[in-house]
């Protein structure tokens, strides 16, 4: 039995049944497992940190990941197969970092019109497309079958982060649904004097002084902090609150931190 993972921008509804529909009619002992179907609308960098940070919790599994902007375009259809699970998707950067996460070891383009469905929608290549292939893969044709082999796709910028001894600069990734806004800084690379306890100073759109936490409810509820996600990134959060709007700030901002 095969595992087959779903990362879309669909929400719930239609859009997600029919990719389970076409996978189970073509493999009715396939596990599907939903990773997340709330991906901000085109958000491919938000989806691409979402599938990076959990495919590495699944055993050997096939990953389907659709937002894709590109639909319908010239972008390449992929599966890219790695030593710890494959993946199937657009080739618009949203596969690259969890296949790096995964081992990638070779991408193909999806050529072989045999694997997808008889007809195939200019507007729905997750359900035409990397559904049908997805099953496929599960019921064990190799990857190399679907075509081609390609050695150039597509890479994603998470942005580049600059740390010193005075200060760090970074970027806001995405929001998750409760608010937290998350960054491209992780734990490892974050400064002595950021520890926590301390206050830091955080330039966005106005100056701050926070303090880092270990938990959200360490401060009163309402009140912004600094902690560190599930994911190990800096995270910029209030406690019971949302902090894109207590702190006016969204994804795509850069930010400063400084000793307070």
């Amino acid at each position: 039995m095969s595992i087959i993972t779903l990362l879309t921008d669909f929400g719930p509804g239609k859009y997600v049944a029919a990719l389970k529909g076409v996978i189970l009619s073509i493999d009715p002992q396939a596990k599907i497992v939903d990773i997340e179907h709330r991906v901000s609308p085109q958000g491919v960098l938000e989806g691409a940190f979402v599938l990076a940070s959990a495919v590495k919790y699944f055993p050997f599994a096939i990953h389907v990941a659709v937002v894709d902007p590109g639909v319908g375009t010239r972008r390449r259809s992929l599966v890219m197969e790695c030593r710890k699970g494959t993946l199937v998707g657009p080739d618009n950067g949203l596969l690259l970092p969890a296949a790096r996460v995964l081992g990638l070891r070779r991408a193909f383009s999806i050529d072989r019109r045999e694997y997808c469905l008889p007809e195939v929608s200019d507007t729905f290549h997750g359900r035409d497309v990397f559904a049908p292939v997805a099953a496929h893969l599960g019921l064990g044709i190799s990857p190399s079958s679907v075509g081609s082999r390609v050695k150039n796709p597509v890479d994603l910028d998470f942005g580049v982060y600059e740390v010193s001894k005075e200060e760090v600069r970074a970027r806001i990734l995405f929001r998750d649904h409760f608010g937290n806004l998350v960054t491209n800084l992780p734990e490892q690379a974050l400064p002595s004097w950021i520890s926590f306890g301390k206050i830091v100073e955080l330039e966005i759109e106005e100056n701050y002084k926070l303090p880092f936490l270990t938990t959200y409810a360490s401060r009163d509820s309402g009140e912004p902090l600094l902690t560190i996600s599930s994911d190990g990134f800096l995270e910029i959060a209030v406690n019971r609150g949302d902090a894109s709007e207590i702190l006016n700030a969204e994804p795509g901002d850069d930010f400063t931190l400084k000793r307070a």
